[in-house]
């Protein structure tokens, strides 16, 4: 559980940067910030999720 804890962590950061970085730079940045930022926001939700399982186990 404590894996899962620190990825939950560090996606929650790694969200919070990219969403920093919306409006910065040219629109191919602009693409690459949004592409990191969903994939990342979904990797956190499943992370959410895993835990929640371990959990309620």
């Amino acid at each position: 559980m404590a894996f899962v804890g620190l990825q939950i962590a560090a996606h929650t950061r790694a969200v919070a940067d990219l969403n920093a970085l919306q409006g910065v730079g040219s629109k191919e940045m602009q693409d690459v910030v949004k592409q990191a930022e969903s994939a990342t926001s979904n990797h956190l939700k499943k992370a959410k999720d895993l835990a929640n399982q371990l959990s309620s186990k």
